[in-house]
């Protein structure tokens, strides 16, 4: 029951709370030029992880995040995630292999 409840905080009152404080840093580290590909100084799990956010809520984070600039981020960390997730087996494999060859 405390952790059906606790979920339903989590969702109703921490995410909510948390999307303007999220674009407050995501325009903050733009400002400083961390947002840059160059300088890319933005980490999205810590700040995440700080406030007691798993990253399976970017998607509500995204949804409650109404500006495009601090959007993106959470969609660009959903996208690495399900690539990764969908890749690395294959990726694995294919090592595996080449470190196969490489030794013979």
């Amino acid at each position: 029951k405390n952790l059906m409840e606790a979920y339903k905080v989590l969702k109703s009152v921490v995410i909510p709370a948390f999307a303007p404080v999220f674009e407050g840093l995501v325009e903050n580290a733009a400002q400083r030029g961390a947002l840059e590909p160059s300088n890319f100084l933005f980490f999205i799990n810590r700040e995440f992880h700080l406030r007691g956010i798993n990253l399976r809520h970017l998607g509500a984070v995204y949804s409650h995040t109404p500006t495009k600039r601090a959007r993106v981020l959470p969609l660009i960390e959903l996208c690495a995630r399900i690539l990764k997730r969908r890749y690395r087996p294959r990726l694995t494999v294919l090592t595996a292999k080449l470190s196969l060859h490489l030794e013979i």
